[in-house]
């Protein structure tokens, strides 16, 4: 089984932020077990370990609460295992101690007041320890990486929907991954409020996120879609209103080409 890594439970950004570019176009996996090419001069990125060099090894996949890609990314993380490669699932913010404890902070409903500032910073700090500690390393190591939600999140959340500087918060994305940019985002793209009603039967309280709104949501959602039109080499959008089964094939074509 995919080695899974879930642990238990203002003043303007600094506009002296790196930024860094992005790898662009994808090609589907070969089946078979990764040759680990020697370590490159640079940090490593995910298509740094050919069989074949355009093959996505770092996979994100983003969209709107209740679009579905949590069941999607383990779905794709036990295809990837039954195709011979070492995977490792990670979901943000979290995934390691100290990003699980900032998810706590984001997440509480009692935190009502967090300011739009304030809630950046605490993304993109759970995102750093998160590459720091487990992904940088797992990209070395020649793994496959499927992470549900990464960076594109943040630029659609909190800069799309919030309304902060879209400069401003792709640098604190690039401060917080340094070389570790997705090879392949898939973009799980469904109407607002049908997403909101499947979030709603879940059975759970819902979150400081999730209860900003079906105005909010729809804000985030066109900031998908923005971002999937901007990018189109590494982001791809998936009608995520369909059944399981559905979705699940386009993401097998995704990215195994099957």
């Amino acid at each position: 089984m995919a080695e899974e890594i879930v642990e238990p439970t203002g003043p303007a950004v600094v506009e002296a932020l790196c930024a860094s570019g992005e790898p662009s176009g994808v090609e589907p996996l070969a089946a078979g077990p990764l040759a680990v090419e020697p370590p490159a001069a640079e940090p490593p990125t995910a298509a740094s370990f050919p069989e074949n060099p355009a093959a996505p090894r770092f996979i994100t996949l983003e969209g709107i609460d209740g679009c579905g890609k949590s069941t999607q990314a383990k779905l794709l993380a036990e295809d990837l295992e039954r195709a011979g490669y070492d995977v490792l699932l990670l979901r943000e913010p979290g995934g390691v101690t100290i990003s699980e404890k900032i998810r706590e902070l984001l997440l509480d409903p009692a935190h009502a007041a967090m300011s739009d500032t304030c809630e950046l910073l605490l993304y993109e700090a759970a995102r750093a320890q998160l590459v720091h500690e487990v992904v940088a390393p797992a990209l070395a190591q020649g793994r496959i990486v499927v992470c549900d939600r990464f960076y594109d999140s943040t630029t659609a959340y909190q800069g799309y929907a919030n309304g902060m500087d879209l400069g401003a918060v792709q640098r604190a994305n690039a401060l917080a991954v340094g070389a570790c940019h997705p090879d392949l985002t898939l973009v799980f793209d469904i109407d607002p409020a049908k997403a909101a009603a499947r979030a709603a039967a879940r059975d759970r309280a819902q979150d400081r996120m999730e209860a900003k709104g079906l105005a909010y949501q729809e804000r985030v959602a066109a900031g998908f879609r923005a971002i999937a039109a901007a990018e189109h080499g590494r982001v791809r959008l998936v009608d995520a209103s369909r059944d399981i089964d559905a979705i699940h094939a386009d993401v097998r074509a995704l990215v195994l080409g099957q």
